[in-house]
């Protein structure tokens, strides 16, 4: 019953803001603030561990999930209130704790001037938003941040407004992510400059 789309309630410490302010500043001024449900999804909860009384959880989860309300809910189900003692984010947006570099290995690579090496692709991180290859003579107006047309691929449905792609030229450089426009469209919405 804790997996699917459910609707959970925030914790009264968290950064959401009401009429402007985060939550966490009405709480430590001792002020009530009616907290109100948000859609999340969790996909998959799986006990890890249990020695009594602690419990060992991983959790796959959607955006704006809080683990410490999930906690406070499993508690209250299991009639012994729980709350949450440690948490570890294990991947986060398609970045994995595999993708992670320790803080001495930065020195490391900082102390031999090979900090590039820690760097990741820029477009790893949209790599989930369907690609779009621009011709020559446009990756020029993608750079200088004007509209243009995209053909789409056969049998593939129209994009919806709002819906990003990221954009490459023919050589396979990286060039920003695109959004759809009303009309056809796509706006350059971020724009990665090579040097």
């Amino acid at each position: 019953s804790f997996t699917g789309d459910l609707d959970q309630v925030p914790p009264a410490y968290s950064a959401i803001k009401v009429a402007g302010q985060p939550l966490y500043r009405y709480a430590r001024a001792g002020e009530a603030v009616e907290l109100k449900p948000r859609r999340v999804r969790i996909e998959r909860i799986t006990l890890l561990a249990f020695e009594a009384p602690e419990a060992e959880l991983e959790v796959v989860c959607g955006k704006g999930t809080y683990i410490r309300s999930l906690a406070h809910d499993l508690g209250r189900r299991l009639g012994c209130g729980a709350h949450l003692a440690a948490l570890r984010r294990t991947s986060s947006g398609g970045f994995g704790i595999e993708d992670t570099i320790s803080r001495e290995r930065l020195v490391e690579l900082a102390e031999i001037g090979r900090l590039e090496d820690a760097l990741l692709a820029p477009d790893r991180a949209v790599e989930r938003l369907r690609a779009a290859i621009v011709a020559s003579q446009h990756a020029s107006d993608v750079v200088a941040g004007r509209d243009l047309e995209l053909t789409p691929v056969v049998g593939r449905p129209a994009a919806s407004e709002g819906e990003s792609c990221r954009a490459y030229d023919v050589d396979g450089s990286f060039l920003g992510v695109l959004e759809a426009r009303p009309g056809g469209s796509w706006h350059p919405a971020k724009v990665v400059v090579h040097p």
